[in-house]
């Protein structure tokens, strides 16, 4: 008997299918395979793409294995503000996919909701659910939160030939990259 997969498996086998599917036939897009991942992620998918499309991410490479983004959120244009106001409104975000987390309001009340719990493994220590690369990064829940900061930054690593060139990469050190998520950075 097969066993049914959790949500941060089924969601990792869909992007990896879709991506790799993708890569093989770049002119047969898996439209089924994205539909099924807007049914599953109805109010993040079409805003991470967005954000993607706007070239609002930026990838802050520390070193070949670790790396965080800083995702720009603006807010919705509106006539009578210039585009030099909307700039200075948006917030920039720091995300990372590995320790899965970003800094926004959204992904804080998907992680904790109202109650504000979290969850531990057995005797107070954690126990990881995933590994690096898949849905819900190092995560110790079956539960993955998401925002469109972090959906944006995942799909971008699952499939950087396509959705990771707007992407802006920058190397730095460790210390510059702490500088950048402490909004030292200039935009």
């Amino acid at each position: 008997m097969a066993t049914i997969p959790s949500p941060r498996e089924f969601i990792t086998a869909l992007v990896n299918s879709l991506f790799e599917a993708q890569s093989t036939q770049p002119t047969n897009p898996k439209s089924s395979q994205f539909l099924t991942l807007h049914a599953l992620l109805p109010s993040t998918l079409l805003p991470a793409l967005d954000l993607l499309d706007r070239g609002l991410v930026r990838k802050l490479q520390i070193s070949p294995s670790i790396c965080m983004y800083l995702v720009r959120s603006a807010p919705p244009s509106s006539s009578y503000r210039s585009s030099r106001q909307r700039a200075t409104e948006s917030k920039e975000f720091v995300v990372t996919t590995m320790g899965w987390n970003c800094e926004c309001p959204t992904f804080a009340y998907a992680a904790y909701g109202e109650t504000g719990n979290t969850q531990s493994g057995k005797d107070g220590q954690l126990d990881l659910a995933g590994a690096p690369g898949d849905w819900g990064g190092l995560g110790i829940s079956p539960n993955v939160p998401v925002c469109k900061h972090l959906l944006a930054c995942y799909l971008a690593e699952a499939w950087p030939e396509q959705l990771g060139k707007s992407v802006v990469v920058k190397e730095c050190s460790r210390e510059e990259a702490a500088g950048w998520a402490a909004g030292w950075g200039s935009t």
